[in-house]
Formats: C-alpha cells, structure tokens, sequence
C-alpha cells in the first residue's frame, strides 16, 4: 500500500502546477465565451497562451519564478477544450 501511496505522489503535479492548470481553465472558459460569440475557434487558446506568457514574462523580471511547465500547465486548458470542439 505504501508503494501505492508512493507511486501516486510520483505523479501528481505539485500545488504550483494544479494553480496554474485552474487558472489556465478559466482563462479557457473565456475563450469559450469569445468563440461562441465571434465563431473563432483560436479565440479558445488565445486568453491562456497572452495570461501564461504574460505572467511568466512577469516573473522573469524578478517578481518569481519563470518556469517553462507553469506556461504549459497553464496553456493545457486551453488546448484540450479546443480539440474538443475542434473534433465534434
């Protein structure tokens, strides 16, 4: 059970990475919201990829920690809605 315990801890993403994948989610829904209105598919992805490059541009400027997985967890979102409704 212990070996479970361990292997699951192995491949859940850390606090940081999950904030950035709810917050990429959200930015996503607006997008939706963008899409609905205007029928543009990119306007799905386009809030989470200018919010993520935004604040890991932010962060290089010495208010954080840039990280290139924080811009990709953010961006995920934002790509699965837009297969989903890419693909129906």
């Amino acid at each position: 059970m212990k070996n479970l315990y361990k292997l699951i801890q192995k491949f859940t993403p850390k606090a940081d990475k999950l904030g950035h994948f709810y917050w990429g989610f959200l930015y996503s829904i607006a997008g939706v919201i963008g899409f609905f209105i205007f029928d543009a598919l990119w306007l799905i992805l386009l809030p989470s990829v200018v919010l993520a490059a935004s604040k890991e541009f932010f962060d290089k400027q010495g208010h954080g920690n840039a990280e290139w997985l924080d811009f990709i967890f953010t961006i995920i979102p934002g790509l699965v809605i837009t297969l989903i409704i890419y693909l129906q």
